[in-house]
């Protein structure tokens, strides 16, 4: 007989067997019995509506709507009229992961609700749709990380959209390096806790990735960016000296036969490409969509969300995010950190070490990945948001 994964809410046994179900408000519940202490419950917390119901309320408020404005939100979008201090109880029994409701106070009086998050959709070949939470990064990105602001806020109007009609995919790339020489740490994080909860909004696998990335970005604190676009040219790739990373045949330009490591073909893409007026993009540009952009700990995090993670090796699509996001914003490569995750695992590593290990790194590059100055160190995430808000405050006072 199967082992119950259900326990007991009174002494924890699980020793449990189902005894009908109770038609809650909303939704049936199904009722259990312990066989250890002879109780009857349901589980849960006693909350009465439907995962989608609950989760789009803290959505709909953490995005700065007051409990009114919520409950009517809610109303015209699923016809449930739920009181105003359900809400808040829902928002207080989710507060440590959905984390946003500890910051909501500073960010709503800088945008109305309706404008806190920037959308735009990329048509590079398949739709995007990039977000960024402009209250987050008003917020946190300034000082070091003020490019990755710019950054963010520049890219819907100045991305080359060109160069993701035909280039290397970065979901295609390949890394020459020995895997099981890269430090990959797996970790409790609420990234996963926060797909559990978002995932139970979506309908079909193919709103997964929408409905995760809508979520993380109204409810989690360092979530600032979703569907980031982000490109390397060959010149920036060879500047960074990684350019033996990359396994020849995964970096084939069926266009001309060309090969991305190989100098002659390159010299012969390039003549090509010189004669060729109507020819709009670089083959040498690999580019992709960055599905979350974190910062928290004085580091920027490049995150993926993979279903069945801990079957997945995403390091080299990972590396190249983060060292294309480097690149666009002047940030060393030191202050990133990259990980994929799903509902169950949480996998990450330094892209930093990375290039230390497997790269003759130039003498005149070593100093963006070894030095930590006092300006520039790493912050526990309660020190860093409050040395950024002080800045803030004190650059607010001076003005």
């Amino acid at each position: 007989m199967k082992k119950s994964t259900v326990h007991c809410a009174e002494c924890g046994s699980s020793h449990v067997v189902k005894k009908g179900r109770s038609k809650a408000k909303f939704e049936l519940k199904q009722i259990y019995k312990c066989k250890d202490c002879s109780k009857r419950f349901v589980l849960g917390s006693g909350k009465s509506y439907p995962a989608k119901i609950i989760m789009d309320s803290i959505s709909a408020y953490n995005l700065g709507n007051n409990l009114d404005k919520t409950s009517k939100i809610i109303k015209k979008k699923h016809k449930v009229r739920v009181p105003e201090k359900t809400i808040y109880s829902w928002v207080k029994g989710f507060g440590k992961v959905c984390s946003y409701c500890r910051i909501r106070k500073k960010a709503i009086g800088l945008f109305k609700p309706k404008d806190v998050i920037f959308k735009k959709i990329f048509r590079h070949l398949q739709l995007y749709k990039y977000r960024y939470h402009k209250a987050k990064v008003e917020l946190f990105a300034n000082g070091y990380f003020k490019e990755l602001r710019n950054y963010l806020a520049n890219v819907s109007e100045n991305c080359p959209d060109e160069l993701f009609k035909d280039s290397f995919r970065t979901s295609n790339i390949k890394l020459n390096i020995d895997a099981n020489k890269i430090r990959i740490f797996k970790k409790e994080n609420y990234a996963c806790r926060l797909a559990s909860l978002a995932l139970e909004c979506a309908n079909t696998n193919y709103e997964r990735h929408d409905k995760l990335q809508e979520f993380m970005l109204a409810n989690d604190t360092c979530t600032i960016a979703a569907e980031v676009p982000v490109y390397l040219s060959l010149d920036e790739v060879k500047g960074y000296g990684i350019l033996g990373l990359f396994e020849k045949n995964t970096l084939k330009d069926d266009s001309s036969n060309g090969n991305f490591n190989d100098e002659n073909s390159i010299k012969n893409d390039a003549l090509n490409i010189k004669n060729n007026k109507n020819n709009q993009f670089s083959p040498f540009a690999i580019t992709g969509h960055i599905d979350f952009v974190q910062l928290k700990f004085g580091s920027i995090y490049v995150l993926d969300y993979k279903p069945e993670a801990s079957k997945v090796d995403a390091v080299s699509q990972l590396f190249v995010y983060a060292a294309a996001l480097s690149v666009r914003t002047g940030i060393w490569l030191r202050n990133f950190r990259c990980a994929w995750f799903d509902e169950n695992g949480y996998y990450e590593f330094a892209p930093s070490d990375i290039v230390l290990r497997f790269c003759k790194v130039p003498q005149n590059r070593l100093r963006e990945f070894f030095v930590r100055n006092r300006e520039r160190r790493y912050f526990t995430s309660r020190e860093f948001n409050e040395k950024i808000l002080n800045e803030i405050k004190v650059g607010k006072n001076a003005h």
